[in-house]
């Protein structure tokens, strides 16, 4: 079983923000989840398009200490913006506190994109000192 990727949050800092961010100009359609500590009743946080003018930014709302051990989900559906015979894609989300990255923050996938991909995955929120 693969190990489970956490992020680590300041019980002293302000509410986190998350960034989703797809580069290499692709289109996107995203979706950003928290789900309680035993990965159930998920709540939306965020969702949008990686090409309109509105921000990628979510504020996960309330004191960071009741986010111990929560789960933070994304899902992004990415389609080539072009015909490039190449073309590649990255996604990164950005957990950060005070403008700051959090300790394992960014997370990054990337790869080729011959044309659309589903790409996905999940952190575990730890909140220390």
């Amino acid at each position: 079983m693969a190990e489970i990727k956490s992020v680590r949050l300041s019980a002293a800092a302000g509410p986190p923000n998350v960034e989703i961010t797809i580069g290499h100009a692709q289109f996107g359609k995203y979706e950003l989840s928290l789900f309680d500590t035993d990965g159930r009743n998920p709540v939306v946080v965020g969702s949008g398009l990686s090409h309109d003018k509105l921000p990628d930014n979510f504020q996960i709302d309330g004191n960071p200490q009741a986010l111990n051990g929560r789960f933070l989900s994304w899902s992004a559906n990415i389609i080539p913006a072009g015909n490039e015979s190449n073309a590649q894609f990255s996604l990164t989300i950005n957990v950060r506190q005070n403008n700051r990255d959090v300790a394992g923050s960014p997370i990054t996938s990337q790869g080729p994109l011959p044309g659309p991909h589903a790409d996905f995955g999940f952190v575990k929120l730890e909140v220390g000192a």
